[in-house]
């Protein structure tokens, strides 16, 4: 038995000959089980024990097992047979361990050199059919490999060579609760865990709201087990007997009522079906984003952004909007001052409506030498909490600040930044009604002046740029290499050739226009 330090050196803490002595003399065979409790490291071999290592001094000493390979019966610890031990909890200052191939699970005590006592599994290998909803003692296990613990006490079971998952009760009374006895195979999940096959179910862990994680060995899969109620009306509730059935609906094990239920983000609808507020996503309502307002904006829908990073500003009254300062890592977006009122000019029932404001930060997965953006992509909408619905922010009086800090330029001396942003209609960047103000001290930062909201807004390097925008037009235009990417990503792979000669043919009837457009305004 060996162990791995912080800085990666391997050292062996076991193996060798002997009790009560030194662990690394004492000999071993193939490790299956190890736990920790307190200054003792636990772990089974197959030398038929459960033994102890005392961290602090080395020490090794049999904790289960008499050396012999079988089954005597109950006894003194470190009297009875056991054979192969493939898992152990601690559970009630007791140690609980899986004697697989005598078919049983058996317990001790951890205070002292007790008697082992067998809680569950009869130990026949004849069985052929599942006998359930019987004491616990009297059941036929098969080959357990695992056990484990729910909140309110009830032992968990998993049988390799009965492919069943079973349950324990606080009377000992043991029921199956997952698979079929004695038919391995995989017919899929399924809402009745009775009916889903298994093969080789071991590695038991139970999760908060007494979700059981378990490793289908044979079908190559983790899967979870998730506890619901039967009855109609009732749902699965934490409670400190644990999870219990209440007529109270619940949402990933809390309680409709719980103010941390869907995250705090959403309303629990129904059993484990969360309705998320404006800007939350996922199935808990745990992640914010703002694509769930922008669904067509162009970094929610083109492959090559990644996915946006949002913070969520809920606003109780819209005159807090006012000059409203909101921080992005390494960006601030600073609202004007009149801000209520333009709302209000707009839709006059905002006055008592609370709203959401919506700010995100995205990056691109092509470099920034190719598209010469040398900031984040700033996104921002003001929304409806109630409804979701986008409130149209646009020809402000005063500008939205968007302050960039920070940006790493390559040339300093050459300074040549402006702010653009994407024209969701014409699909392009523009320039066209966005005030750009630059500041070196220290380092450089770019203040992004907008009078509309709804749009994505980035700082691009012209230094970087191969061509000039046509004088007047606003429009910033990527270069060749960003045309192919954007090309080829929304192109199916059915059509490459095809697909590759259309690239070739644009590309070369953009170059000849440029050349003319140059020409022009060489004339010019």
């Amino acid at each position: 038995m060996r162990k791995i330090s912080s800085f990666g050196n391997v050292q062996t803490i076991a193996g060798g000959i002997g009790d009560k002595g030194p662990a690394i003399n004492a000999k071993l065979r193939t490790v299956y089980s190890m736990k920790i409790l307190g200054d003792y490291l636990y772990f089974s071999d197959t030398l038929y024990k459960i033994r102890k290592i005392s961290l602090s001094t080395g020490l090794i000493d049999s904790v289960v097992g008499g050396y012999v390979n079988g089954y005597n019966g109950d006894n003194l610890a470190n009297q009875t047979n056991i054979r192969t031990v493939l898992d152990m909890q601690f559970h009630n200052n007791e140690l609980v361990f899986a004697d697989t191939i005598n078919f049983r699970i058996r317990k001790t005590s951890l205070s002292e050199m007790g008697m082992v006592t067998t809680i569950a599994g009869n130990g026949s290998t004849t069985l052929t059919s599942l006998i359930d909803n019987v004491p616990a003692t009297s059941a036929y296990l098969k080959a357990p490999a695992s056990v484990a613990f729910l909140s309110n006490g009830e032992m968990i079971i998993a049988e390799r060579q009965g492919h069943v998952i079973r349950k324990v009760d606080l009377t000992g009374q043991i029921s199956l609760i997952a698979g079929s006895f004695l038919q391995l195979g995989l017919n899929g999940d399924s809402s009745n865990a009775k009916i889903s096959l298994l093969n080789d179910p071991l590695s038991l862990t139970v999760l908060k709201g007494d979700r059981i994680l378990f490793v289908d060995r044979g079908n190559n899969r983790i899967r979870m087990l998730t506890p619901y109620c039967k009855d109609s009306g009732y749902f699965l509730t934490q409670s400190s007997q644990g999870m219990i059935c209440s007529n109270q609906t619940t949402c990933f094990g809390f309680a409709e009522t719980d103010s941390k239920v869907c995250s705090g983000n959403g309303i629990c609808q129904s059993f484990n079906n969360c309705a998320c507020k404006v800007g939350y996503m996922g199935s808990d309502c745990s992640t914010p984003n703002i694509c769930t307002v922008l669904t067509i904006a162009h970094i929610c829908t083109s492959p090559i952004f990644n996915a946006p990073e949002t913070l969520i500003t809920p606003v109780s009254d819209i005159t807090l909007l006012n000059s409203r300062n909101i921080e992005l890592p390494s960006v601030k977006i600073n609202l004007p001052p009149t801000m209520s009122v333009y709302l209000e000019g707009i839709d006059p029932s905002l006055k008592n409506e609370e709203v959401v404001v919506l700010s995100s930060l995205s990056t691109t997965t092509i470099s920034s030498e190719t598209l010469g953006f040398v900031s984040p992509i700033v996104s921002s909408v003001i929304a409806k909490a109630n409804s979701g619905q986008k409130i149209p922010v646009q020809n402000l009086a005063d500008p939205v600040a968007i302050l960039f800090e920070n940006l790493t330029i390559s040339n300093n001396e050459n300074l040549n930044v402006s702010c653009i942003y994407f024209d969701e209609t014409a699909k392009e960047w523009k320039s066209d009604g966005i005030e750009t103000k630059t500041s070196t001290d220290k380092a450089v930062s770019v203040t992004c002046n907008t009078y509309s909201l709804e749009r994505s807004i980035v700082v691009i390097d012209q230094n970087y740029k191969k061509e000039s925008p046509s004088k007047g037009s606003g429009v910033v235009t990527d270069n060749s290499a960003v045309l192919i990417g954007a090309i080829v990503g929304s192109i199916g792979g059915c059509c490459v050739l095809l697909s590759v000669l259309m690239i070739i043919i644009v590309v070369i009837a953009l170059v000849l226009k440029r050349k003319r457009t140059t020409n022009k305004l060489d004339d010019l």
